[in-house]
């Protein structure tokens, strides 16, 4: 074997994350729907999060910096489509997804809780202890069963409401005595928002526990351990691992730059305006210039790059497939060696062999989406973009979006089966507790 294969073996003495080796209990479609769910609203949050951050600087940057000598027609055309995405994005997309996830995240969790207890029923299914994903359901960290470790985004929504309340009563009493009209809805509104946490935290306390819960405790299912630590490659894992190397280091280049050109934006975006609103400083000639080179160009450099590092991206998840394809043919085969230690390593840590197409086609679907949606509401949509143009644009993000689902969809079946499967051909000892 040549000395680059080599480079895929682990060192035996490197710590790694623990692999559980609990048991994936198999999951009605509605429970799958709403899983789907949960991945869907989280991650469109954060990508919301990261294009909100993004558009600020770079929509101030083109408008305030002058790095680009554009028409004052365009110019007011991307001032306008930033701001509006600015609320489509932050309101909608960021916070609004926010709060729907943490509601339908503690519903996943309830109803899964529930879901398990049907399981309780066969004794022998004790010694089967739920993985993780399916154990936190029904026991938090240190066994707690407190309302907030079972119901988090209830609990903290709840906390959010009752705070609200009073402050609303306070304007009420305030209208009141102005004599305003708002002041008896306001008043109603209050008594609500007190009212409801508070029923809605005492119903929620007398849920029994699950029969999970008591069935499997606080019980782990232990950790796996593989025959060989160091293991040794099949010249076919050993060539899709050199190459996922490469691929690793090309995109960890690209985001680097990506990032340092961003914060060279951020940096001469400052410079002339500290904030949305704020007065725009009067620079000499060659501030004006130094400014104007440092954002048009970094502005440039992040284009040209962060778009080859989500070709990259999606260049690594298709390795990281074919690796894992490769080991389960492997694993068929009694005479097969154990691989190394890190690629088996990286492979069990999976969530599902498809989970990174579902992230990437996902969040750029989102993000694309809610582009589309802020140039149709637009009245004087940027560079006078025909609205069949942004409805094409809608298509396709609504594509990624079915592209997304469909990654999560056809990978969420196997992968548990496929992880137990890899564990059981190439297990070294019983699982440690």
């Amino acid at each position: 074997m040549s000395k680059r294969p080599a480079q895929t073996q682990d060192n035996a003495a490197q710590p790694r994350t623990p692999i559980d080796r609990g048991h994936t209990y198999p999951t009605p479609l509605w429970l799958d729907l709403i899983r789907w769910l949960c991945h869907g609203l989280l991650f469109s949050a954060l990508a919301n999060a990261a294009t909100l951050l993004i558009s600020v600087v770079v929509g101030i940057a083109l408008i305030e910096t002058e790095a680009f000598d554009l028409p004052w027609r365009v110019r007011d055309g991307i001032d306008e489509f930033f701001r509006a995405f600015l609320g489509v994005s932050a309101l909608g997309g960021g916070f609004g997804l926010a709060i729907v996830y943490a509601v339908v995240r503690d519903i996943h969790a309830a109803l899964l809780r529930w879901h398990l207890g049907r399981f309780t029923e066969e004794k022998a299914n004790r010694a089967l202890v739920p993985v993780g994903w399916q154990r936190d359901s029904y026991v938090t960290k240190e066994g707690d069963g407190s309302l907030l470790g079972l119901f988090p985004g209830l609990t903290i929504l709840g906390f959010t409401i009752l705070v609200l309340g009073p402050i609303v009563g306070i304007t009420a009493i305030v209208g009141a005595f102005d004599g305003e009209s708002y002041a008896g809805p306001s008043a109603i509104a209050a008594v609500v928002l007190i009212i409801v946490p508070l029923v809605g935290a005492a119903l929620l306390r007398k849920v029994p526990e699950s029969r999970a819960a008591k069935f499997w405790g606080t019980d782990k299912a232990g950790t796996f351990v593989p025959a060989n630590k160091k293991g040794v490659a099949s010249p076919a894992v050993a060539r899709l691992a050199v190459l996922s190397i490469k691929v690793d280091r090309i995109t960890t280049a690209l985001a680097v730059t990506a990032v340092s050109t961003f914060g060279l934006t951020m940096v001469a975006t400052m410079i002339v305006q500290p904030c949305r609103y704020c007065d725009r400083r009067d620079l000499n000639r060659l501030g004006e210039s130094v400014v104007a080179f440092v954002a048009g160009s970094a502005g440039v450099i992040l284009a040209v790059t962060l778009i080859p590092c989500v070709v990259m991206l999606f260049v690594h998840a298709i390795l990281r497939y074919r690796l894992r394809t490769t080991l389960l043919a492997e694993a068929a085969d009694d005479n097969a060696t154990v691989p190394p230690w890190a690629l088996l390593h990286h492979v069990l840590l999976q969530q599902a062999p498809l989970f990174s197409f579902f992230l990437l086609f996902h969040m750029l679907g989102s993000v694309i989406v809610e582009i589309a949606w802020t140039g149709l509401i637009l009245e004087d949509p940027i560079l006078v973009v025909e609205e069949e143009t942004w409805f094409l644009v809608l298509r396709i993000g609504i594509a990624l979006l079915a592209c997304g689902a469909f990654a999560w969809w056809y990978g969420r079946g196997n992968a548990a089966r496929q992880k137990e499967e890899l564990m059981e051909r190439w297990a070294g000892t019983r699982p440690q507790r």
